[in-house]
């Protein structure tokens, strides 16, 4: 089980976002800063095919990184089961959770210079298209990096075969073949996102696309970019364990070298197991 002294940890949810279908909110967890302190800050998008998931996916490692001193937050988005809506306003409602976060960094002790945006699958896709800047609108700033686990890359091929539910079909159905095309990150100029480490498990037939399309575009001009690849494995295997304590500790030495973590950790107290 991650361990955390709960009594060192603060968790507070915060409406970001009055949509037509509802609030949304934000989970922020983070222990007390110290005086004037600037703390970075990871943002996550959970998984679920744009039509499903939860905020709480990503909670073992959101309360391991706060307790590192991240803020780290976990996001609420719109999805097709609870509000009727497209994988275009999910994306909506992630790039509006970032800039919240970013205008009210002062508040929060946040480094706005230092945001990360982390997400599973559909999450993974929405990170993406939001550093890439899909929609057109931008962020208020940039991410300092992307952690993507088995992200979608690329919607235009979308089939059973690379594990996209008949659901999820159905709602790109109903995309314009435009719409497919400039939300696919693969087809859109990446050197300018930021260092992106990106977790797979062999298994999943979403491996052989990324590493075809937006990983051999990139390579060249991301050099920060790391993909890293878990044998055996399939779609989701980051969620239990042993693999949910190897992928944590592979963000945690990702951020290390990129000197965003604040300061070194205890590899010795990264999550065991996990209740989802």
């Amino acid at each position: 089980m991650f361990k955390v002294m709960e009594s060192t940890l603060h968790k507070t949810t915060i409406e970001y976002k009055h949509s037509p279908q509802g609030t949304l909110v934000l989970d922020i967890y983070s222990r007390k800063p110290e005086a004037q302190q600037r703390r970075p800050a990871i943002l996550y998008l959970f998984g679920g095919g744009w039509l499903s998931g939860h905020r709480e996916q990503f909670q073992t490692q959101a309360e391991y990184f706060a307790d590192q001193g991240m803020v780290s937050i976990l996001v609420d988005y719109r999805v097709f089961s609870r509000h009727q809506t497209t994988p275009l306003d999910a994306l909506d409602d992630a790039q509006d959770a970032f800039d919240w976060v970013s205008h009210h960094a002062t508040k929060l002790s946040i480094d706005p210079n230092k945001i990360i945006i982390a997400g599973g699958s559909s999450g993974g896709h929405l990170a993406l298209c939001s550093a890439l800047n899909c929609n057109g609108r931008g962020l208020s700033t940039k991410p300092v990096a992307l952690i993507l686990y088995n992200p979608v890359t690329d919607l235009r091929a979308a089939s059973p075969e690379l594990g996209f539910s008949e659901g999820e079909l159905a709602l790109l159905a109903n995309m314009t073949r435009e719409e497919i095309h400039q939300f696919s990150p693969a087809t859109q100029p990446c050197k300018k996102l930021p260092p992106t480490l990106i977790i797979y498990g062999m298994e999943d037939p979403l491996l052989a696309q990324a590493e075809q399309g937006l990983c051999a575009k990139t390579s060249e001009h991301t050099p920060a970019m790391q993909i890293m690849r878990w044998p055996g494995v399939g779609h989701g295997f980051f969620n239990k364990e042993p693999w949910l304590h190897e992928t944590t500790k592979a963000t945690e030495q990702f951020l290390l070298k990129l000197q965003v973590l604040p300061t070194s950790t205890d590899t010795s107290t990264l999550p065991r197991s996990s209740n989802k």
